[in-house]
C-alpha cells in the first residue's frame, strides 16, 4: 500500500484528483487532500506519506517552497508537481528538488497514473533495500541503543538543516529501517523528536537571551520564523513574542526527549 497526499487550492481539481483516479487499483490510499500547503505541512508533522501530488502556484506558500519543507520532514517522499504553467523556471526548480514528475494541467488521468506507478516502483525498490535490515529487530536491546544514538545526534545537530537521511548516515543505518525502529521504540518519529528539541532550545533562548525571534528560530535550525512561531504556540500556548513579554519560565520537560529514558518503550 502506498500513502498519497494531494495539495491543490482549486476545490474542483482537488476533488477530481480524488474521484477520477482509481487509486485502489494502484494500491494507493489517499491519506489526505488539502487546500493549502500550510495545512499539508501540519498533517506531515504527524503523518507520513509516500507520494505527494502538489500544485505549484497556490495562495500563501507555493508548491515549490512547500516541497522543500516537506522534503525536510520526509526526505524519501516522492513528489509529483501539477501546474498550469509550462515556464522553464518551474521545471528547473522541480528538478533541483528531485521531483519525480512535472505534469501540466489539465492533467491527463493516464499520464498521472503512469507517473504514480513510476513513483511506486521506486518505493518498492527502497522498501526491498530496507527489508534487508529487518533481521535486526530480533534483538531489541541493540535497537533501543541505536535509537539513543540517533537522539544524541539530534541533540548535537538540531541547529543545522538536517533530515532523516543525515541521522541515518550518522548511525550507519538505512533511513526507512531507522524510522521504523524509532517509532516502535518511542512512539514518535525522528522529526517529532527534532521539533521538540528545537522548541525546547528556542524556549531556553527566549528566556535567557535578548535575541530576536527570527534569530532564535535560525539558532535552533528553523529558517522560517513564522513556522517556528506557529509550532511554538501550539506547544506552549504562547507565541514567542508573548513568551518574551511575559517572562514566564515555562517548564522545560525532558520527558520523551533525547537524553532521557522516560520516553522509551520496550521494543
Amino acid at each position: 500500500m502506498y500513502r498519497l497526499m494531494i495539495v491543490e487550492d482549486e476545490a474542483y481539481v482537488r476533488l477530481s484528483l480524488q474521484r477520477l483516479i482509481d487509486w485502489k487499483a494502484m494500491d494507493c490510499l489517499v491519506a489526505g487532500a488539502f487546500e493549502s500547503a500550510e495545512e499539508a505541512l501540519d498533517f506531515l508533522a504527524n503523518e507520513a506519506v509516500d507520494v505527494i501530488l502538489s500544485d505549484i502556484r497556490m495562495e500563501g506558500l507555493d508548491g515549490l517552497e512547500f516541497a522543500r519543507k516537506a522534503k525536510a520532514i520526509l526526505p524519501e517522499a516522492h513528489i509529483i508537481f501539477l501546474t498550469g504553467y509550462s515556464e522553464f523556471s518551474y521545471a528547473q526548480a522541480a528538478v533541483k528538488l528531485h521531483a519525480d514528475d512535472f505534469l501540466l494541467k489539465p492533467t491527463d488521468p493516464e499520464e498521472l497514473t503512469r507517473a504514480v506507478l513510476r513513483a511506486a516502483q521506486k518505493i518498492d525498490q527502497q522498501r526491498a533495500q530496507a527489508g534487508q535490515d529487518t533481521v535486526e529487530y530480533e534483538n531489541p536491546s541493540p535497537g533501543a541503543h541505536l535509537a539513543q544514538r540517533a537522539f544524541a545526534y539530534l541533540e548535537e545537530n538540531y541547529g543545522k538543516a538536517i533530515g532523516v537521511d543525515d541521522v541515518a548516515a550518522a548511525v550507519s543505518k538505512h533511513p526507512k529501517y531507522l524510522c521504523r525502529l524509532v517509532k516502535e521504540s518511542t512512539g514518535q518519529t525522528l522529526m517529532e523528536y527534532l521539533r521538540k528539541i528545537r522548541l525546547r532550545k528556542g524556549l531556553e533562548l527566549l528566556n535567557h537571551t535578548s535575541l530576536g525571534i527570527a534569530e532564535v528560530a535560525r539558532k535552533v535550525g528553523m529558517e522560517d520564523a513564522q513556522y517556528f512561531a506557529k509550532l511554538f504556540k501550539k506547544a506552549y500556548g504562547l507565541t514567542p513574542s508573548e513568551q518574551r513579554e511575559s517572562q514566564i519560565k515555562l517548564p522545560i520537560s525532558t520527558k520523551a526527549l533525547p537524553g532521557s529514558l522516560h520516553g522509551l518503550k520496550n521494543p
